[in-house]
């Protein structure tokens, strides 16, 4: 069975479990295959609290883990609230597991040497490597901890952090050259992009994985990792204060938002110039606080505050005296992607093969509803079959077929989870395995594909071409002017700007993808 991208899928996983899927792909040469390995990669030596695992085979398939369980490539160990685990490794290095992790074991052939290494999908782990090099996959690719080296990796919503407790790691770049950490240091990795941090920021050394005392103190919070802002956090809900260290904004805007919204922001060459539109929500100045992560930033103004935004995530919060003269604070958050949003959307409907078998099914789509195609291998022979289908909105229908294959045509499978099985006639009268059938939207997905003006610019004229493909049922408006779609989800349009227009964004708006903003900036004159 394929799903809307042409890969094999046959496992219902929650949408937090979807990114890990993607990872542990890339890298499953031999999974579910005992004799991929001449010895297991880990092995549970200890648990506390509630501890799973699932098998490469059966991704998502969490069941019960016992101390004394073997891991071979692709399987995977997750813990739950309050829950450790502690592993070793083939070749001797120790990972401690803290609570709501999950992990997942990998091996490679490296010339004639097998190498060892994980993948922290979420959560947090401490990696102490023996008298070999260790491996840890990040999105930049595979970063190698030293001989006796003590690693911590933290996964979270901001991105992946590792601190190098003790000994040496070194890191993959974008740019093809490594950098190699030493104790006390720390690398950040925020949507693809690398930060080496210096050694005052790096946490202190977490306890090394071993038996956990039976005093040890509780497992830092899933968060502990994420470094401090420069600034203190404050109740700033009473209003800007003449003391606040505030900063003059920029005196343009590339962005424009509704002070209180969140959106994506697809932007080649950031940092974006956004300005967050207060709209009546403050009788005089108010105060904008950004907070980035490693770096926090107060700017004041009246009607609009406009601010830079490098890529990354960003929390903000609007605070100052509404009409009525009491305080008021508004918050939500932003999302600086360094893309431009050219990638080409599918425009025909995917076509997905399932067999009624019993296994539980997960179909991604992008764009439009798969067709999909029902069959029962194995089905005894018979003068007719009748396939049962019960709808996620507790509906139910049947199909008489002549043989055990029937076809859902495009649309007509609908979002949600769907139960089927076949039936064969009498005298056969057998049943297929109930099997369930999910259908979910890709959120990951792109929502557009923006070809004019180019990613690299336009020329500064008072009218700019605009043109794309959008998500069916998007809206889709540059500086207020809507621009339809038509049958085959295109829009198109000459778009009139002020004359000192700096840039122009096309923003998408989408009931599963919320609102994003792609970016193009007029060539210099």
């Amino acid at each position: 069975m394929t799903d809307s991208r042409g890969n094999t899928t046959h496992d219902v996983l929650p949408r937090s479990s979807l990114a890990l899927v993607g990872l542990a792909l890339g890298w499953l040469v031999c999974a579910g295959c005992s004799s991929c390995t001449s010895q297991p990669l880990a092995e549970l030596v200890e648990t506390q609290g509630a501890v799973q695992r699932d098998f490469a085979s059966h991704l998502g398939q969490w069941g019960g883990a016992r101390v004394g369980a073997r891991f071979e490539t692709g399987d995977g160990l997750r813990t739950g609230p309050a829950a450790q685990a502690l592993l070793t490794m083939s070749g001797g290095a120790k990972v401690r597991v803290e609570s709501d992790t999950t992990i997942r074991f990998r091996a490679r052939t490296d010339g004639a040497e097998q190498r060892v290494g994980l993948d922290v999908a979420g959560g947090t782990a401490t990696v102490q490597s023996a008298d070999a090099p260790f491996e840890i996959t990040t999105e930049l690719g595979l970063a190698v901890l030293a001989p006796g080296a003590t690693l911590r990796v933290h996964r979270g919503e901001r991105g992946q952090r590792y601190d190098v407790v003790v000994g040496q790691a070194t890191f993959p770049t974008r740019n093809g050259q490594p950098v190699s950490l030493s104790h006390g240091q720390g690398i950040e990795v925020d949507f693809g992009l690398a930060q080496v941090l210096p050694k005052a920021e790096a946490p202190a050394p977490p306890t090394p994985p071993g038996p956990a005392a039976a005093d040890a103190a509780p497992p830092p919070a899933a968060d502990a990792a994420t470094p401090t802002p420069v600034e203190p956090a404050k109740d700033d809900t009473q209003g800007p204060s003449p003391t606040d260290p505030s900063q003059a904004g920029l005196d343009h805007a590339e962005v424009l938002i509704t002070a209180g919204s969140s959106a994506t922001i697809y932007d080649l060459r950031p940092p974006t110039a956004v300005g967050f539109a207060l709209g009546g929500l403050c009788t005089g100045p108010a105060q904008l606080r950004v907070d980035s992560g490693r770096h926090a930033q107060n700017v004041r103004g009246a009607e609009q505050i406009n601010v830079a935004l490098a890529a990354g995530a960003h929390r903000y919060k609007v605070s100052c005296i509404d009409a009525t003269g009491k305080p008021a604070a508004i918050s939500s958050k932003l999302q600086v992607l360094r893309q431009s949003g050219t990638g080409r959307l599918p425009r025909s409907a995917p076509t997905d093969v399932i067999d009624l078998d019993g296994r539980p099914y997960t179909l991604l789509f992008q764009n439009l509803l798969p067709a999909v195609q029902a069959r029962w291998q194995g089905a005894p022979k018979s003068a007719g079959y009748t396939l049962h289908a019960s709808f996620q909105d507790g509906r139910t229908t049947t199909f008489a077929t002549q043989s055990p294959v029937y076809t859902f045509a495009t649309g007509a499978f609908p979002e949600g989870t769907t139960s089927l099985y076949f039936e064969a006639a009498p005298p056969a009268a057998q049943r297929s395995p109930q099997t369930r059938v999910s259908v979910k939207f890709d959120n990951a997905a792109p929502s557009a594909s923006l070809q004019k003006p180019p990613a690299a610019g336009f020329a500064p004229t008072e009218q700019v071409p605009v043109e794309g493909v959008a998500l069916a049922e998007s809206e889709v408006s540059v500086n207020g002017q809507v621009l339809p779609l038509d049958s085959q989800h295109r829009f198109s349009a000459l778009v009139t700007l002020p004359a000192a227009a700096r840039a122009l964004s096309v923003r998408i708006d989408h009931r599963r993808t919320g609102v994003r903003y792609y970016v193009r900036r007029a060539l210099e004159r």
